[in-house]
């Protein structure tokens, strides 16, 4: 299952969950691994708070991404 949009997603699967930042119509992006999946004795309320933490981890990429862009694009439209 994915969540997202243009630009930025989560996909959570059986072998964890991965992270993709794209720049939408260059086909470049860039995904990494940001967990594995839990152990089976592991309790939910960890499993969530891992969960918030890598939402907030994603929005910093995403931020830092839309930054990064948005000084290209001011760099390259002088």
């Amino acid at each position: 299952m994915s969540v997202g949009s243009r630009g930025g997603w989560l996909t959570f699967g059986k072998k964890g969950t991965r992270a993709t930042v794209g720049i939408p119509g260059t086909g470049m992006s860039w995904s990494e691994k940001i967990d594995s999946p839990a152990p089976q004795q592991c309790t939910p309320s960890f499993s969530i708070l891992g969960l918030l933490v890598q939402l907030i981890s994603l929005a910093s990429i995403l931020l830092l991404s839309g930054i990064f862009i948005y000084a290209l694009i001011q760099t390259v439209s002088r």
